[in-house]
């Protein structure tokens, strides 16, 4: 990763700059070694399951343990998750639909400080988000993430 792309994430500090004037709670990069992965290529449809080990028994067993839940699983695990959701939305209080977690003013005031921090030269580039809720009942949320991903699949996705 080069230094331009590390300051572009706030990783200045890290790469020998002296300081950083931004601060942040949480840290700015954490990073670890994943020594048991099942990597999946969506473009040839092929799973990987890969492990780290030398000579290791109890991570050659994992090999073979998740190989086989793999090999088990079905086709689509959201088969009749499309029926809960509906059914779950109809029964809803909030039926008007999503909810925003910021009043429209409090987002407009929010571009306006972007901007302000853009034009004193505080960045060059901001995303501002917001974040969107609606209430769906009880739904199993790996049934739901894995639904939501076959209808719509993002090619780097995991």
């Amino acid at each position: 990763m080069n230094l331009l792309l590390l300051h572009r994430y706030n990783l200045k500090v890290e790469c020998g700059a002296a300081s950083n004037a931004h601060k942040s709670t949480t840290p700015d990069a954490c990073f670890f070694v994943a020594d048991n992965l099942v990597v999946i290529d969506h473009h040839s449809d092929d799973v990987y399951v890969t492990s780290l080990h030398k000579g290791n028994t109890t991570k050659a067993q994992w090999l073979d343990d998740t190989e086989k839940k793999l090999v088990s699983l079905k086709g689509s695990a959201t088969g009749k998750l499309d029926v809960r959701i509906s059914k779950a939305a109809a029964n809803s209080p909030h039926e008007a639909g999503f909810h925003s977690e910021k009043s429209r003013e409090q987002y407009v005031s929010d571009i306006e400080k972007c901007l302000k921090y853009i034009k004193d030269g505080e960045s060059y580039e901001l995303g501002l988000t917001t974040q969107f809720r609606k209430f769906i009942g009880e739904v199993d949320p790996l049934r739901l993430y894995l639904h939501l991903r076959e209808k719509n699949p993002a090619p780097y996705a995991l």
